[in-house]
């Protein structure tokens, strides 16, 4: 919400005033790496990256053309906020400000394409399904950033979706109902902790599939 009311405050008006041309091939939200894309961000979490800020995502055509200059608008907006004020570590650089579409989803992404096959769906983590996936597009006219979330935001194929639950419901019963009870039975506390752990991993696995 902040970081919406931030775009709409200074990041229209600038992008209207300065790139009126390009207005309808911009998209711009708060998507991808970090707590705060995730709606997460505490009092914990926001010593570094974090505040007042958005992303920009065009083109690469659009890119070559204006990308250098939107970038350098971006870095004169304000850098506080609504008593909030923006933090950006080295690690962080490049979450915020312009990147083409293309190449936000390969980073996001693991440097993987937008999956399409079976297989490719499958080799692709969840968490960087869900980077690709989280936060809120501020205004997308031209709507291609938009068109690729949704595709994600598709789901898996069933295929895929009932391989991948099989798969942690097996690890499950091996872990927790399987070595478990026999390291318990034998003493072994430790090791029964850390079964007992996977278990709920792959559990809390199953919960979000």
């Amino acid at each position: 919400d902040v970081c919406e009311a931030y775009y709409e405050t200074y990041g229209r008006p600038m992008i209207h005033e300065h790139f009126a041309d390009y207005e309808d091939v911009i998209a711009v939200g708060l998507c991808g790496e970090g707590s705060e894309c995730f709606g997460m961000e505490d009092a914990i979490s926001m010593d570094h990256d974090c505040g007042p800020g958005f992303s920009m995502w065009v083109s690469e055509e659009i890119y070559d053309k204006i990308g250098e200059k939107l970038e350098e608008a971006y870095k004169e907006l304000p850098q506080v906020f609504a008593g909030y004020i923006r933090m950006d570590s080295a690690m962080g650089k490049g979450r915020c400000g312009v990147c083409t579409i293309d190449g936000f989803f390969k980073r996001v992404l693991g440097g993987r394409d937008i999956p399409q096959t079976e297989a490719e769906w499958l080799s692709v983590d969840e968490a960087a399904l869900a980077t690709a996936t989280n936060g809120r597009v501020f205004v997308d006219m031209e709507g291609t950033f938009s068109s690729i979330r949704s595709k994600l935001l598709a789901y898996y194929p069933r295929k895929v979706w009932i391989e991948k639950l099989s798969r942690e419901l097996m690890y499950a019963a091996q872990t927790g109902q399987y070595n478990y009870g026999r390291s318990m039975a034998r003493g072994e506390y430790v090791t029964a902790r850390i079964a007992l752990s996977e278990y709920m991993k792959r559990i809390q696995h199953v919960v979000y599939l």
